[in-house]
């Protein structure tokens, strides 16, 4: 059943959107910021 949900568009959409809140969420703790607006960034 969980094999047949993630196999779906949608459980690929919600475990593509927690991928990126997740890696969004490490590196604002890293202080590395994943957008440039308002920020200074070194980059």
């Amino acid at each position: 059943m969980i094999g047949e949900a993630i196999d779906s568009t949608v459980g690929r959409q919600v475990a593509r959107t927690l991928a990126r809140e997740v890696t969004r969420g490490l590196l604002g703790v890293l202080g590395i910021g994943t957008s440039k607006r308002g920020k200074k960034s070194w980059f």
